[in-house]
């Protein structure tokens, strides 16, 4: 979690840093002011324009210089929510997964998809789960599904040497996920199915107060990560009730000070305090869009959502100490205005540059670069890690789930009536 932005020099340095950046280096025609709509909308515009992922051809022409760390970080510096990776998978595989219905199974899925950190680390664990009838199918009071994906993930985190090689974001809830106060909140989720499907198909308001009365689900980060992905949604049923209720990241009410002068705000009035000043602030940007980047219009990738603003606020505070890093380790005689001249030199020092966590860095190639982030979570049959009941209470807590009575295959099974 990002700590709070409360200093104004600090605030003023991050968006000098980005506005510098694209006047200079990428030789954009914005104006003066570095804290303002212009300078944002530019900063999301230029993602969006030459992000290699979701090539815009035409867009991509019409900028004087490409991005090169846009190039290197293509899953999150993309400007657009609904292309981060971790948005698409989730939309596909649980919000508009089976339709517009919104089903205990449907909640279920999403509850696993959360705690495993957005379907785990490259959503390997996710991937393997995600077709288990633990996952695939909720079953009310059967409390072995939910003891099931602990279960796998105890195994995973045992053959990886460590757990955030199988969970996945980069949030300090996730490096806690089996802590001995946490290790059971899935269980407590997977109770509250039925009261979050309820709650669902009554309001945005409705569901939020019950994601605040869920242990793990009461933070900020938590409740964005779930609310985000029902706001991306296809269906106007389910985005109805993601959009309103929208909260923002201390990432990102950093990244409101220091770009757009939103004073900082926490509480119970965070929520409206941000919608209320950036739905204001729409319009200007979908025009400043416009004007910088006229092919974007023309294919309908100016528009702008909540959901598009809010991890873009956060990802142009981490933009800054990019752009920090990389004029440090670039050759001092590779002028800041000349970098589409020296690409062979800046490329020399980005492909020793590694990104925040969660930030997965590219080839020059335009492949996914090696490194520390490729693990191997294991696969396992269904066989041999279903449980036969649920364990005695004395069983569940850390020590015991991590002793190797827990371990995949070593506890007696029957079969199971499903």
């Amino acid at each position: 979690m990002a700590s709070v932005l409360s200093d104004p020099a600090k605030a003023r340095a991050k968006a000098q840093a980005v506005h510098s950046y694209l006047t200079q280096e990428l030789q954009l025609n914005i104006g003066r002011k570095a804290a303002s709509v212009e300078t944002f909308a530019a900063f999301m515009g230029m993602m969006r324009s030459c992000n290699p992922l979701h090539p815009r051809p035409k867009a991509q022409k019409q900028l004087p210089v490409i991005c090169p760390l846009v190039q290197r970080f293509p899953e999150v510096l993309t400007g657009k929510l609904t292309w981060y990776k971790d948005v698409a998978v989730a939309l596909s595989d649980v919000v508009d997964f089976g339709g517009a219905a919104l089903d205990a199974s449907k909640m279920w899925r999403m509850m696993v998809w959360i705690w495993l950190g957005n379907g785990g680390n490259l959503h390997q664990a996710w991937n393997i789960l995600k077709e288990f009838p633990c996952v695939k199918e909720y079953k009310a009071d059967d409390l072995r599904q939910p003891l099931e994906v602990i279960r796998f993930v105890i195994h995973a985190v045992k053959h990886c040497g460590n757990l955030m090689k199988v969970i996945g974001s980069d949030g300090l809830d996730k490096k806690s996920r089996l802590a001995a106060k946490r290790i059971l909140y899935l269980v407590e989720w997977h109770k509250a199915v039925p009261l979050l499907v309820q709650t669902f198909h009554e309001g945005a308001g409705s569901f939020e107060a019950t994601l605040l009365g869920l242990p793990g689900l009461r933070g900020d980060l938590t409740r964005k990560e779930i609310l985000i992905l029902f706001a991306a949604s296809r269906h106007q049923k389910l985005s109805a009730v993601g959009k309103p209720s929208l909260p923002f990241g201390q990432g990102a009410k950093n990244g409101a000070k220091a770009f757009l002068a939103i004073p900082q705000m926490d509480g119970r009035c965070a929520t409206h305090h941000y919608h209320k000043h950036l739905t204001k602030m729409i319009p200007e940007m979908e025009s400043a869009m416009s004007r910088l980047f006229p092919a974007l219009k023309a294919t309908g990738d100016h528009t702008l959502t909540m959901g598009d603003i809010e991890p873009c606020l956060c990802a142009a505070s981490v933009f800054a100490s990019l752009v920090g890093t990389l004029r440090k380790q670039c050759p001092h005689r590779v002028a800041r205005h000349r970098v589409a001249g020296n690409a062979d030199k800046v490329w020399e020092a980005l492909d020793g540059m590694r990104g925040p966590a969660g930030f997965y860095a590219y080839t020059r190639e335009g492949k996914p670069a090696s490194g520390p982030a490729e693990v191997n979570v294991p696969r396992v049959s269904y066989k041999r890690l279903c449980l036969a009941e649920v364990p005695p209470r004395s069983f569940l807590n850390k020590k015991a789930m991590f002793g190797s009575r827990w371990h995949v295959g070593t506890v007696r099974k029957r079969q199971r009536t499903r």
